[in-house]
C-alpha cells in the first residue's frame, strides 16, 4: 500500500496542507492567482484558435473565388480563339526597312 504524503506550505501566515495526489489537481485548492492565470491562458488559446479558423475560412473563400475568375477568363480566351478567323499571313520582313 502506498501512503499519501502531506505537503505543507506557508503562505502569508497561513498553513496550507495539500495532499499529494488528486487533491493537488483540484481547482478548488488552487490560489486565486493560479486560477486567473489558467483562465487567461485557456481564453487566449480559444481566441487564437478562433482567429486561426476564421482566417482559414476567409482565405479559402477568397482563393476559391479568385480561381473561379481565372478559370472563367481562361475559358473565354480559349473560346475566343475558335471564334476568330485564322491570322493573316504577313509578307516576310526585309532587312533595312523600318515599319512605323
Amino acid at each position: 500500500m502506498s501512503r499519501r504524503r502531506t505537503v505543507e506550505y506557508r503562505a502569508e501566515g497561513e498553513l496550507l496542507s495539500i495532499e499529494r495526489g488528486t487533491r493537488f489537481w483540484s481547482p478548488r485548492t488552487w490560489s486565486l492567482r493560479v486560477r486567473l492565470l489558467v483562465t487567461q491562458v485557456v481564453l487566449l488559446a480559444v481566441v487564437c484558435a478562433g482567429i486561426g479558423i476564421a482566417t482559414d475560412l476567409a482565405l479559402k473563400r477568397f482563393l476559391m473565388h479568385q480561381l473561379d475568375i481565372q478559370l472563367l477568363d481562361a475559358g473565354r480566351r480559349s473560346a475566343a480563339i475558335f471564334d476568330m478567323p485564322p491570322p493573316a499571313l504577313r509578307p516576310p520582313h526585309r532587312r533595312g526597312s523600318c515599319r512605323r
